[in-house]
């Protein structure tokens, strides 16, 4: 799917199934701690942080920072 062109694997799609299920832009932020709150991986936390930052603007409508 075009979802998720982003996926290089399973766990990354899981990641992106996620966070496209938070619509609320006031308790984003909560929910993704709520789902990373058993994460200890440097790897993982990259990932989340860099995949609900994109999700946070698409849900926004805010540009990305440069």
């Amino acid at each position: 799917m075009d979802i998720y062109k982003y996926a290089y694997n399973k766990t990354v799609a899981k990641i992106i199934e996620k966070l496209n299920s938070l619509n609320n832009p006031e308790t984003f932020f909560n929910d993704v701690r709520r789902f990373t709150k058993n994460i200890h991986t440097d790897r993982l936390i990259n990932i989340w942080e860099c995949f609900s930052d994109i999700r946070f603007n698409e849900i926004t409508g805010a540009t990305p920072e440069e």
